[in-house]
């Protein structure tokens, strides 16, 4: 065979394929090309009905205001998800056609980076994320001033009322503990958080032999104690909270009247003063808890035990759902997700509570957790980024060492080392760097000046240096440097 006839014969098959080639690219540029249209004009048709759909939406708002039906945490929070949805796709399909449609845009990387907005928006709380306010009937009886009171963002909030309890033939006990350290301490790094200069913390009034008037300022650096000027009206079974650049004294009692009266102390300046609004009514044992731009009283006694949920927002105090149980005594904290957790107490008849509920605010509801190991009433909780402490505190018996931590993912209780001196009525505060809890004073047949520190990392509680007046129905609060 000849080489022009090979020649030819390649020449020919070449041509041949070439054919076939063009003819397949041919077909592909087509189908894309059809593909791609039909994506567009399904999206200028979405892109058509989410502008007719804001249109709905603002007019279902103002429809919704004038109803005055802003109250319903349902419609006012469908609302808001959906209008910020159907303005931020609009936003982005308007962008999609602006760019070359065939090199960059594809309707499955717009869906997947759409279901992440989503999930991000409304799916994963975030600490900046504002708490939704549910508008009721304000509470009569309670004064307001004029000014509009705007609270410091969530931070270090410590509730711990002090109870009045049957001090009578009891004894100091700890439990045998099943520890599951695979779901406790080795379940978060503490030592990766940022480690702050220091904080101190202040224990304020309470009782000793009489009632306290003190505030006491430990240096967590310096490890000791300090007395501060003696010019507050002493008080017991209050509550106190960090609030803007002061720390508020909530109601209690005073000369065994219960209160409503609030009075702060402003921490740059270190004065006191009374606040120009008020609880709605004289009451103690409640716990209180700032959150964003509100202030959250829970529970408590006004010459019964209380089930009732309060907020102040806006120079006004409005009812919010109650508790599923009567609870005095209980301890309340903000929780690592952002929700309100109502734990432990008295529930009257002699019953001390092992359980807990927790507030969620998406949906306006109280929902029940997980019970405690075993009751306990008048004892401290404590929130840190890996779950919520329970510490110490009455069984109806006995005063307590223990402590147990509520993991909120796995949704069960487990128990952790117990303190040295078992005692109810106490106090306890974090470090800045989350690597300790500290718990104050409190009351085990007598008034405690004692303070333990626990190690979340090392799972043991250490001595520190103690009060120098022992104290307990206190209140303590934590302020960083």
């Amino acid at each position: 065979m000849s080489y022009n006839k090979l020649l030819k014969d390649f020449l020919i098959i070449f041509e041949v394929i070439k054919k076939i080639v063009n003819e397949k690219e041919l077909q592909i540029k087509e189908r894309l090309k059809k593909t791609l249209d039909d994506e567009i004009d399904s999206i200028n048709t979405k892109s058509s009905q989410l502008a007719n759909f804001s249109v709905n939406i603002e007019t279902f708002k103002t429809e919704v205001l004038l109803s005055e039906k802003e109250n319903d945490l349902d419609i006012i929070l469908n609302f808001s998800k959906r209008e910020e949805l159907a303005r931020s796709v609009t936003t982005k399909i308007q962008a999609s056609l602006k760019t070359d449609q065939f090199v960059q845009f594809s309707i499955e990387s717009e869906v997947t980076a759409l279901i992440k907005q989503i999930q991000n928006k409304f799916f994963q709380k975030i600490e900046t994320k504002s708490t939704p306010t549910i508008k009721k009937k304000p509470l009569p009886g309670a004064t307001s001033s004029n000014k509009k009171i705007t609270a410091k963002p969530s931070g270090k909030t410590i509730s711990k009322p002090g109870s009045a309890l049957d001090w009578n033939n009891i004894s100091v006990i700890s439990r045998v503990h099943s520890d599951e350290d695979t779901l406790s301490m080795k379940s978060f790094d503490f030592n990766s958080l940022y480690k702050h200069h220091g904080t101190k913390f202040y224990a304020i009034s309470g009782f000793s032999d009489k009632a306290l008037s003190s505030v006491e300022i430990y240096d967590s650096n310096a490890d000791n104690w300090a007395i501060a000027n003696d010019c507050f009206n002493p008080r017991t079974q209050f509550a106190a909270i960090n609030y803007i650049n002061d720390i508020m004294i909530i109601g209690g009692k005073q000369g065994g009247k219960r209160i409503n009266t609030i009075e702060k102390l402003n921490i740059n300046t270190n004065t006191w003063s009374m606040c120009p609004f008020a609880l709605p009514t004289p009451k103690s044992g409640f716990a209180a808890l700032s959150l964003s731009n509100d202030i959250y009283i829970i529970g408590g006694n006004d010459g019964s035990v209380l089930n009732t949920f309060e907020m102040y927002n806006l120079d006004e105090w409005i009812s919010l759902p109650n508790l599923s149980s009567k609870r005095d005594e209980l301890a309340a904290v903000t929780g690592p997700d952002l929700n309100i957790y109502a734990i432990g107490g008295y529930g009257g008849d002699s019953l001390v509570l092992e359980s807990g509920e927790m507030y969620n605010i998406e949906i306006d509801a109280w929902e029940k957790i997980p019970n405690m190991s075993y009751p306990r009433r008048a004892l401290s909780v404590i929130t840190l980024p890996d779950g919520i402490y329970a510490i110490g505190g009455y069984n109806g018996n006995s005063y307590l060492r223990d402590m147990e931590k509520y993991e909120y993912r796995m949704k069960k209780w487990v128990n952790l080392a117990p303190m040295k001196t078992g005692r109810c009525t106490l106090s306890c505060v974090a470090s800045a760097d989350c690597q300790y809890i500290y718990a104050i004073g409190g009351f085990n047949g007598t008034a405690l000046g004692n303070v333990e520190r626990y190690s979340v990392v090392e799972n043991k509680w250490e001595d520190v240096t103690p009060l120098k007046c022992p104290r307990f129905m206190h209140c303590s609060v934590a302020y960083n440097d």
